[in-house]
């Protein structure tokens, strides 16, 4: 059940209603007011008799309706607790909706002979042998004399499995004879799934607390409410007075697609400063997503017994966990945030099965990086966000 799942736990409203409680008061009320002279009225309530096995299923229903009202009811009502569509209903009436899932787009170039005619509804996919993701041409267009057209094409399906990363879409699925090669420059973005019931819940909470016409947490709450944004970073006053910086970001903290920020641009302000969006008369809404600095690490490990890098002599293999735990960290700091050496140390050390760290350390864009190693993700003018690059791992001891 959802609260048996949350990580919290609430307070029962009848704790004391369990199937022995219940079943001792329906055994008082079946001889109640009955005295030893009234011996042929008695009910034998003795376990066996035929009361007791026709009295437990609904003993046991009693008992699983008090666990309903006491734990499901009030939960399903309070934000902190509700799940699915008794969340969704929360929401509606604090004005949100939960966000659909998304299609991922992007631009693939088509190679092939001038004059060629790639219509709309051409199709494209991820190659690398598996059935991969597939995408359709959204404008047509003719390659020209360069011998190449770069047109917008979208995922088939919806969700954040369409994002893909540069030189991934490489088969033309559609039948053209004159076109012999496609592929994609820049990375496919946009998918998103389904949002969550935690992430829709927070959007709640944050909806509940104290705000005003236009703050700070306002232009946040509009930000995340337009399907494709996960997180968004606001920089008030940053192009002088009146100006709000919008950086819209996915839900894993990387950047959106064109489509994503130029429809929020319209959501917030599609005229600057004259109230036609969610923005009030006068601001000037900026909206921008963040491009991605890839971070190297380089570190020295010791393990523990029964562990290693990569499993050797039956050792449990740690590489992808310690990896995936970097990558969480550095992948969700926001703009104008900081990578630290120290808290990647945290993460490796915080692994199950690593006892100490030697040397760590990350390579990145030399303007990025400051004189301790550590390194700062700029909010603007060109915002950017982490993206975890090459991990290279030595065995110790330190």
């Amino acid at each position: 059940m959802p609260i048996e799942d949350s990580q919290q736990i609430l307070t029962p409203l009848y704790p004391d209603q369990d199937e022995d409680t219940i079943r001792a008061r329906w055994e008082a009320w079946a001889n109640e007011g009955l005295t030893i002279s009234d011996v042929n009225e008695w009910v034998d309530t003795r376990p066996g008799s035929f009361w007791y096995i026709a009295t437990s299923p609904g003993i046991q229903e009693a008992a699983r309706l008090y666990d309903l009202a006491g734990l499901e009811v009030p939960g399903a009502a309070m934000v902190v607790w509700s799940w699915g569509e008794y969340l969704d209903d929360i929401a509606e009436g604090l004005s949100l909706e939960r966000l659909p899932a998304t299609q991922a787009e992007g631009t693939v170039t088509f190679t092939g002979t001038n004059g060629t005619v790639i219509g709309a509804g051409v199709q494209v996919a991820v190659g690398g042998g598996a059935e991969g993701q597939e995408y359709a041409v959204v404008t047509g267009g003719t390659i020209g004399g360069g011998g190449t057209i770069d047109l917008l094409v979208r995922a088939i399906e919806l969700g954040a499995a369409g994002n893909t990363p540069a030189n991934t879409v490489t088969v033309l699925q559609s039948t053209i004879a004159a076109v012999s090669a496609v592929n994609n420059a820049d990375r496919l973005l946009g998918g998103s799934d389904p949002e969550t019931d935690e992430a829709l819940r927070e959007r709640c909470l944050i909806a509940l607390a104290d705000a005003g016409p236009g703050t700070r947490k306002d232009y946040e709450i509009w930000a995340r409410s337009y399907p494709g944004v996960g997180r968004a970073t606001v920089i008030p006053l940053w192009d002088g007075p009146g100006t709000v910086l919008v950086i819209a970001l996915t839900v894993d903290g990387g950047p959106v697609s064109g489509g994503v920020v130029s429809g929020l641009q319209a959501y917030l302000d599609p005229t600057a400063g004259a109230g036609g969006g969610r923005a009030p008369v006068g601001a000037e809404v900026t909206v921008v997503t963040a491009a991605s600095v890839t971070v190297n690490v380089i570190a020295t490990i010791e393990f523990g017994a029964g562990y290693s890098l990569d499993g050797a002599a039956g050792t449990i293999a740690l590489r992808a966990t310690i990896r995936e735990a970097i990558r969480d960290y550095i992948e969700k700091i926001p703009p104008g945030g900081e990578v630290t050496i120290r808290k990647i140390i945290g993460r490796i050390v915080g692994t199950v099965g690593v006892s100490d760290t030697g040397s760590v350390s990350i390579t990145a864009p030399p303007e990025t990086l400051e004189g301790n190693g550590n390194l700062i993700l700029a909010s603007s003018p060109s915002a950017k966000v982490g993206l975890l690059g090459t991990t290279t791992f030595t065995a110790g001891p330190v």
